[in-house]
């Protein structure tokens, strides 16, 4: 399959359809770096491509926090009610840069998909974060009901288990 979207890319160079389902097929089979060249490739076609800027910005996030975080505010600068760009910036965020506003966005994005169950993690992982410990206790209990047999369900026990 992957020769195949190779072979036509030589020939189509800015198919975007085929460039995203290139990276996301690296990315199925944990090729980061590959999935990132493409990303980036996409970003350099096509700047104001949304989802490619959130997708390479959490890519990228641990071998460079600071073009992470300028990749998300683009993507946030485009779609600033995107649940998905503002969990990533805020996530992004939360690891110092502005603890305070990565909050605030990973919140926004809870509410505004309270059944996307990942963003729902995040929001626990913020509220542990700020000593929340009610607030954090009731979101991940919230997730395991929901997830039942799901490995987000298992995420949230352990998180659970650690919170005093």
């Amino acid at each position: 399959a992957l020769k195949v979207l190779q072979d036509w890319l030589t020939t189509h160079p800015g198919d975007l359809t085929v460039l995203r389902y290139l990276a996301e097929t690296y990315l199925s089979i944990n090729r980061t770096t590959e999935a990132k060249e493409v990303y980036e490739k996409i970003v350099g076609l096509y700047p104001n491509h949304v989802q490619t800027l959130n997708n390479l910005a959490w890519l990228v996030r641990d071998d460079n926090r600071q073009q992470a975080i300028a990749y998300a505010e683009r993507a946030y600068e485009l779609q600033p009610n995107n649940p998905q760009v503002l969990d990533t910036l805020g996530m992004l965020l939360l690891d110092g840069a502005d603890a305070s506003r990565g909050h605030g966005l990973i919140r926004e994005a809870a509410n505004n998909v309270p059944d996307n169950l990942q963003i729902q993690l995040h929001l626990a992982q913020s509220l542990l974060q700020q000593q929340r410990y009610s607030a954090a206790k009731e979101t991940l209990r919230s997730i395991i009901a929901k997830a039942k047999d799901d490995p987000i369900a298992v995420k949230a026990n352990e998180l659970l288990t650690t919170i005093p």
